[in-house]
């Protein structure tokens, strides 16, 4: 069975949801943030995962490179799409918001920037917008 995992991340503790190719939520809970403990409850709980979605963030780049390096399919959501697809929400909780990642990468509702080859690039650009503004305009620095 195909599964998607949806990870809110804070500085302390992850939710993580899992949920089937129907949208059905097989598993929920929270893991200390830490790449190994992370992998290892998706191992456990999705191991035939597709896709792993979290949004862009202060600890995005750090965690995308971690996980990326133990093999998982990750992307890299940008927040203000995330927020919009997540805005018909009645409570917002971190367990919630890892249902509403998990649903996004399920139904393939996200954005890839085809410039960026990975994460840190695409959440550097997409987080600062004084560089995408420097950089767009003509004979910006960088």
């Amino acid at each position: 069975m195909t599964e998607f995992v949806g990870l809110d991340v804070s500085q302390k503790d992850t939710a993580i949801s899992v949920v089937d190719e129907e949208g059905r939520q097989m598993w929920r809970g929270k893991v200390k943030t830490d790449p190994t403990a992370i992998a290892a409850v998706i191992a456990s709980r999705a191991p035939d995962a597709k896709r792993i979605g979290f949004e862009t963030g202060p600890l995005s780049t750090w965690l995308w490179h971690a996980l990326k390096d133990l093999g998982l399919p990750l992307i890299c959501l940008d927040a203000r799409h995330a927020k919009a697809g997540l805005s018909v929400q009645v409570n917002k909780t971190d367990e919630n918001d890892a249902l509403g990642f998990a649903q996004l990468v399920r139904t393939d509702w996200t954005r890839s920037d085809g410039r960026a080859a990975d994460c840190s690039l695409a959440c550097h650009h997409r987080t600062n917008p004084r560089i995408r503004w420097t950089t767009a305009a003509p004979g910006g620095t960088r």
